[in-house]
């Protein structure tokens, strides 16, 4: 940017230079420009023979004496010996003695001077900004020896500082530049008696100091009839801190004569594609007459394409070409406004008089290039959403905090006013993005400086819905991320009015002497700001959790559904089976994130899928004899053994008392009374989960089904009325024989419950239980911990209770209760003689478990063998009652 501006300037230089340029002769050789230049001296100040051939042992320049470069039009100066020595001997170390400039070559110097200063080269681009600064402090009278001198800024303040040699005095910088010179204000005042004999020629002169500042410039070259002039004046600036040179050119005295002259009154540096440039061209006249002239415009982009059909005029000409009419000594205005393309566009314009003889020629045209401000590249800044975060707070510096900055040039004469305008920051893609958009820092224009920065930043907020994404809504995205790219555009224009003075003749005394009149020209220039793009790219990251058929193997979840020990040998049993499935809502923790990063306002957010919970649920069932048979016919089995023949001794059974029957475990005769007897239990004790704490129906159903599988039987033959038989077979649903309770079931129930804990603590999970670890994501227990790690989710129970119920139940069969007598059949037949015996169980049947949560068990019962019963005797049948009433 610095660099265009520069660029600007020297364009402006040379230009304005060739506003000046006289209208004269070309000189054939140098002497013949030596000679005219010695006349006008000689008859001006009665110097003699000034310029010569060589000077201090240099030659002179025959080829600038002739015609020298187009920043003096081509005219002559008078310098000696080399471009390259007189640079180098100038230029600071660590500074260029030369640059290329469009493809030429240009020193910091062009030779010496007749007096031995270095003779300063105007197109030579400043060493650094202090042409731009604002606080310039301007040396007056600065030859001579060391010693205080008057510095003046250019509002006219004085200042004092003493100048010597040596570090950072000053005075080796500026005797690097000049020498002794007859040009010095008061050898000038001997010799034409006025010590600013030169000042009105001095081109460029600050405003406020022009009147004098023939007491601040030595004079290198005097100007004459046809050729410029040159001089060089001295500056501090940044606070005393640099010391910086310009020159200044001193216009020929040829150019005091009548003319028409072209100047561009509003021309912007510089614009940025599709804005509308505006270009004013003021044409003045010095006639003191009306004068005709005719008129036309010249515009093109950069390659040479023609622009003028795209412009449209405006003014005192509403074409491109025309004619017009200046009043005496008057001015006129003229205006093309057109898009600003891709490109630099070149603007010409030219007026000439009709009928009348101007003595320059050359200024009747003007010529400006806008330079075309291209847009900056696309300042990319990268943002996420993170997997949690709802929102996000954005605080964007454009272009990473960056200068946006416009460049205003001083085309002449000073500033007037403060600039004004505005730098527009917009969203110009996918505003939907951005929300609560806003901008800072960025307040309109209207500052005392030509360098406007802007550093605006965009304030707003990304919302997780934009990106497709809406949990909160019950919008669920399967992607694993969303990019956007909403882009904030830039550009805007500054303009500044500035003022320079103009002095004309009005007339002359009563003496004949001229009076001159100052006049305040106004003019405005304009400029773009920096235009460009900044794009945000936002990637929300999505993850919303695992189907439920894509949840990982957990094996502590390998629950069985199996009887174990289930087989009729053993007495206990172990089942397993699984739980009913409770389907629950579940949450996650998402958070909103500030400007600063921080994380705050969590909230609980719905989960896309449901968390099914089972488990395993288990039963122990005991089963145990109380009382046997055998120990319940103990005692009346000694007493037979014991030959007790009263059978009132014997309270359940009559056994047979020969002597010979003895050798049979349990031996009877058939007639007399044998009663039923025993007492047997079984524990049932389940656990399972349940999301009640009532009673649950598997432990009654499974209670009752145990019930129904108990068994009590006997194939020996029974009788009430000694003719009609009937064997002895009990169970729950056949409980008495001949209205008489034979056996009794009695049962005693115990429960007790927990709840499975959980918790929706963000940060501490020990309240939510193994169980529920192991089915919901983002816990090492369901093997998900790297959804919490990589994704910041983790699910927790939304609402909603399971409880772990432990129940018991005892249940106790007794057999004939009240010891009821119950008769055998006297004509059974006796046990055979191949150890056939009849026998009494207590046995159990296989349950089908065929409905609730154990549906398809099947609990193996203890059959009605003698191997595998319950409880077990063999009764030897041997005769009867009748053998013993005939003995």
């Amino acid at each position: 940017m610095k660099k265009r501006v520069f660029y600007l300037t020297i364009v402006f230089m040379i230009l304005l230079n060739g506003l000046y340029s006289p209208y004269a002769k070309v000189y054939q050789t140098a002497e013949e420009a030596i000679n005219d230049a010695n006349k006008f001296l000689q008859e001006l100040m009665g110097i003699t023979n000034y310029y010569r051939l060589t000077s201090n042992g240099k030659g002179l320049n025959h080829e600038f004496a002739k015609t020298s470069t187009p920043a003096f039009q081509n005219k002559p100066i008078f310098v000696y010996g080399s471009q390259v020595e007189a640079s180098e001997a100038v230029t600071s170390a660590g500074r260029p003695s030369f640059v290329d400039i469009n493809g030429k070559r240009e020193y910091r110097a062009m030779g010496y001077a007749r007096d031995g200063s270095a003779f300063g080269n105007p197109v030579f681009p400043p060493d650094n900004e202090g042409y731009l600064a604002s606080d310039k402090k301007w040396i007056k009278k600065p030859w001579g020896d060391d010693g205080v001198r008057q510095l003046y800024d250019e509002n006219g303040s004085a200042y004092t500082r003493h100048l010597h040699s040596g570090q950072y005095g000053g005075l080796d910088y500026i005797n690097r530049w000049i020498s002794f010179s007859v040009f010095q204000p008061d050898q000038i005042a001997i010799y034409t008696g006025k010590r600013n004999y030169f000042t009105p020629n001095i081109v460029g002169a600050p405003l406020n100091l022009k009147e004098d500042f023939h007491e601040f410039l030595y004079i290198i070259q005097p100007p004459t009839q046809h050729s410029w002039g040159l001089g060089i004046a001295f500056y501090y600036w940044d606070g005393y801190n640099r010391l910086n040179y310009r020159t200044f050119l001193l216009e020929p005295y040829a150019l005091q004569q009548k003319d028409i002259a072209v100047d561009f009154e509003t021309i912007p540096s510089r614009a940025s594609e599709g804005q509308q440039v505006v270009i004013g061209a003021l044409v003045t006249s010095t006639f003191d007459m009306d004068v005709d002239i005719t008129y036309s415009w010249e515009i093109k982009d950069a390659t040479g394409k023609d622009l003028s059909s795209q412009a449209t005029y405006s003014g005192h000409g509403s074409n491109r070409s025309g004619t017009g009419k200046i009043l005496k000594e008057g001015e006129v205005l003229y205006y093309a406004q057109l898009p600003m393309p891709a490109s630099d566009v070149i603007v010409k314009f030219r007026a000439e008089g009709v009928g009348v003889e101007e003595s320059n020629l050359e200024n009747n045209e003007a010529e400006e290039r806008i330079l075309f401000h291209g847009e900056s590249p696309p300042s990319v800044t990268n943002y996420d959403l993170d997997y949690h975060v709802l929102s996000r707070k954005i605080n964007h510096p454009m272009i990473n905090g960056g200068n946006i900055t416009a460049y205003l040039h001083l085309p002449q004469g000073q500033w007037d006013g403060n600039a004004t305008g505005s730098l527009n920051v917009s969203q110009s893609s996918q505003p939907e993005i951005l929300q609560q958009f806003s901008v800072q820092n960025n307040p309109p224009v209207n500052e005392a400086s030509d360098t406007i920065i802007r550093r605006p930043t965009i304030s707003a907020t990304v919302q997780r819905p934009s990106f497709g994404d809406n949990p909160k809504g019950g919008v669920y995205s399967s992607l694993p991320w969303v990019d956007k790219s909403p882009s904030i555009r830039y550009e805007g224009m500054v303009q500044r009015n500035y003022k320079y003075e103009v002095q004309e003749l009005a007339g002359t005394d009563g003496e004949g002497n001229p009076i001159y009149i100052t006049r305040t020209e106004r003019r405005t220039t304009s400029s773009s700001f920096d235009n460009g793009t900044d794009v945000l790219n936002i990637r929300a990251y999505i993850y919303n959790g695992l189907k439920p058929q894509d949840m990982p193997y957990v094996a502590a979840r390998n629950f069985k559904t199996v009887v174990e020990n289930n087989h009729g040998t053993s007495n206990t049993r172990k089942m397993f089976w699984v739980s009913d499935p409770y389907d629950f809502d579940v949450i996650r923790w998402m958070c909103h994130i500030d400007e600063n990063g921080n994380e705050y306002g969590y909230e609980e957010v719905d989960g896309q899928y449901k968390r099914r919970f089972t488990q395993q649920n288990t039963a122990d069932i005991n089963w145990s004899v109380l009382s046997s048979m055998a120990s319940e016919y103990q005692s009346d089995r000694q007493a037979a053994s014991n030959m007790v023949r009263d059978n009132n001794r014997y309270q359940k059974i009559v056994f047979a008392t020969d002597r010979d029957l003895q050798r049979f475990d349990y031996p009877v005769k058939s007639g007399y009374y044998l009663n039923p007897a025993g007492s047997y239990s079984v524990t049932i004790k389940t656990e399972m989960y349940k999301n009640t704490t009532a009673n649950t129906p598997e432990h009654a159903d499974l209670v009752n089904r145990i019930i129904n599988s108990f068994r009590y039987q006997s194939d020996l033959l029974y009788t009430h009325d000694g003719r009609n038989t009937y064997n002895v077979n009990l169970s729950s649903g056949n409980r008495n024989i001949g209205g008489h309770e034979m056996l009794r079931i009695s049962q005693n129930y115990t429960k007790n419950y927990e709840e499975i804990q959980h918790s929706i603590n963000r940060t501490n999970i020990t309240g939510t239980h193994r169980f529920w670890k192991e089915i919901l994501e983002g816990y090492s227990e369901s093997n998900t911990s790297n959804s919490y790690n990589d994704y910041k989710y983790r699910e927790h129970v939304k609402s909603g209770n399971i409880y772990k119920i432990n129940e018991e139940t005892t249940v106790t069969f007794t057999v004939n209760p009240n010891n009821r007598r119950l008769y055998t059949f006297a004509n059974m037949q006796d046990s055979d003689r191949y150890g056939r015996d009849y026998y009494i169980r207590a046995w159990l049947a296989d349950i089908n478990l065929n409905n609730l949560t154990y549906n398809g068990l099947t609990i193996a019962g203890k059959p009605n063998q003698d191997s595998t019963a319950l409880d077990t005797i063999r009764i030897t049948v041997k005769g009867s009652m009748f053998d013993d009433l005939n003995n």
